[in-house]
C-alpha cells in the first residue's frame, strides 16, 4: 500500500467535509426518530401531496396508511406518510414530503400546551 501526501489546506477541507458528512448523519437519523411525534391533518396530507381526500380516505379503509381521529378530524404522523411513500402506496416526490415537514414546523406549536 502507498502512501499518499497532501498539502494541510487540503487535508482540512477533506476532515471539514467528512465533519459536515457525519453532522447531517447524526441530524437525519434524530429527525427520522421525531416524524412519529409530528402530527398533520388530512388537509394538510392532500394538500401537500396533491392526492384527494378519497384517495387519503381508500388508504385509510384498506389500513395502508395509519390515522388517528380526534374529535372527529382525522390526523397522521409523517411517519406513517414517509413510509407510504417509500412502500410507493403513495406515488409523490421527496420534495413534496420536505414541504408537508416545513408546513408542520410552522404550524407545530399549536399542538403545544
Amino acid at each position: 500500500m502507498g502512501m499518499i501526501t497532501m498539502d494541510s489546506e487540503a487535508y482540512k477541507e477533506v476532515v471539514e467535509r467528512l465533519e459536515r458528512i457525519e453532522r447531517y448523519v447524526i441530524e437525519t437519523s434524530q429527525s427520522n426518530e421525531d416524524l412519529d411525534k409530528m402530527w398533520v391533518d388530512s388537509y394538510a396530507v392532500c394538500q401537500y401531496l396533491q392526492i384527494s381526500e378519497r384517495t387519503l380516505q381508500r388508504l385509510r379503509s384498506k389500513g395502508e396508511i395509519p390515522y388517528s381521529n380526534l374529535g372527529g378530524k382525522n390526523y397522521y404522523t409523517l411517519g406513517a406518510i414517509k413510509q407510504a411513500l417509500e412502500s410507493r402506496t403513495i406515488k409523490r416526490r421527496e420534495e413534496q414530503f420536505a414541504e408537508l415537514r416545513a408546513h408542520y414546523e410552522k404550524i407545530r406549536h399549536t399542538f403545544k400546551k
